[in-house]
């Protein structure tokens, strides 16, 4: 037995999108918003000094930590604070690198 409304669908009113690359897109928000923008493990990432690579946060507009704490930068060029979520897509030998830690063989 079958049921009338399986197999009539309406089509999908959505237009197929163009696949790009995320160097293209990077390229395209760059051009748009007038900024630097690479891409870092499928991440984009903004390098604009005083403005968080990956959330965009600045000095006037930090992110909120919880508890009345704001995040605070944590490389001396200003472009990836301590938000965690922002510190969890940053490699960590670039975090180390940022702290001043060096690693070395044993």
């Amino acid at each position: 037995m079958k049921r009338a409304d399986l197999g009539s669908r309406a089509p999908n009113p959505r237009p197929r999108r163009e696949v790009v690359t995320p160097e293209e897109y990077a390229q395209e928000l760059a051009d748009r918003l007038g900024v630097p923008v690479t891409v870092v493990s499928d991440v984009l990432v903004s390098t604009t000094p005083g403005r968080c690579r990956v959330c965009g946060c600045t000095e006037n507009t930090p992110c909120s930590l919880g508890a009345g704490f704001l995040c605070w930068w944590v490389d001396a060029d200003h472009t990836l604070c301590s938000a965690p979520a922002c510190l969890a897509v940053v490699p960590i030998d670039e975090l180390d690198a940022a702290a001043g830690i060096r690693h070395t063989a044993a």
